[in-house]
C-alpha cells in the first residue's frame, strides 16, 4: 500500500510548477482561489491517466465489495482444477473472464475520464 501512496503523492507534488501558484497569488487571488482555479485543474488533468492503473492494482489486491478478491478467485480456480483436472482450460478461462469483468469497467471509466478531462502533459 505504501508504494501506491508514494506514487500518488509524487504525482500531486510535481503536477504543477510552483511558479503557477505564485503567479496566481500575485494577481490578487487568495491561496484558496489559487488552489481551486489554477493548481487543482492542472493536477487533475495530469493525475487521471495514472490513477486508472492504480485503481486496477487496488482491485487486484483487495476484496471486491468485501465479498471476493482476485486471489480468492484464483485459489478457487486452483481447487476446482484439482477436483476436475480435465476441465483445466474451462476453469481458468472462467476465472479470467470474471477477473476481466471486474477490471474492464474500471479501465473504461478511466479512459472516459481521461478523454473528458483532457489527460496529458501541460504545455512547456
Amino acid at each position: 500500500m505504501s508504494r501506491r501512496h508514494a506514487v500518488i503523492s509524487v504525482l500531486i507534488g510535481q503536477a504543477v510548477p510552483k511558479g503557477q501558484a505564485e503567479a496566481a497569488l500575485s494577481t490578487g487571488m487568495t491561496a484558496l482561489q489559487s488552489m481551486w482555479y489554477v493548481v487543482l485543474p492542472q493536477t487533475l488533468k495530469l493525475m487521471i491517466p495514472p490513477m486508472g492503473g492504480v485503481y486496477v492494482i487496488i482491485i487486484k489486491g483487495t476484496s471486491i465489495v468485501s465479498v471476493i478478491g482476485i486471489s480468492e478467485l484464483v485459489r478457487a480456480g486452483e481447487n476446482a482444477t484439482q477436483r476436475h483436472p480435465r476441465e483445466l482450460i474451462l476453469i481458468y478461462g472462467m476465472t479470467a473472464l470474471i477477473y476481466f469483468a471486474y477490471c474492464y469497467p474500471v479501465l473504461r471509466l478511466a479512459h472516459w475520464a481521461e478523454t473528458k478531462y483532457g489527460g496529458g502533459r501541460l504545455p512547456s
